[in-house]
């Protein structure tokens, strides 16, 4: 390899590496909000969800089929995610289930609050 690949190679490992400082030094949602909206366009940011979305969704078991008919992916965008899972280490897993929690969790919060209104009418 030539000496120009490398410190290319060592340019973006170092960018990538502020880069993820960067998204962990943000606080809260609004602040990651924020940032990303300057940092991302419209179609990245609908990728980037859509890629969470299908990760979560092989991680609850759903398979590709239901995939594809609720998020709108393609085989090869569910298999390249599926092979990502495969790969990951037990942190990204943890964040994905982390996630899915609290889903779930807000999921319950808004049917108790419609159950609620159901029963108060």
């Amino acid at each position: 390899m030539s000496r120009t690949k490398i410190d290319e190679r060592k340019v973006r490992e170092r960018v990538l590496l502020r880069l993820f400082r960067a998204v962990t030094a943000l606080k809260t949602p609004q602040k990651a909000k924020e940032f990303l909206n300057l940092l991302l366009t419209p179609t990245e940011k609908e990728r980037v969800a859509r890629r969470l979305s299908i990760l979560k969704s092989l991680r609850q078991g759903a398979t590709y089929r239901e995939i594809r008919q609720s998020l709108g992916a393609t085989d090869n965008s569910i298999a390249e995610m599926s092979n990502l899972l495969k790969e990951a280490s037990e942190s990204p897993l943890e964040t994905i289930d982390k996630l899915i929690r609290e889903d779930l969790l807000e999921k319950d919060k808004s049917l108790q609050f419609l159950n609620h209104r159901k029963t108060s009418s």
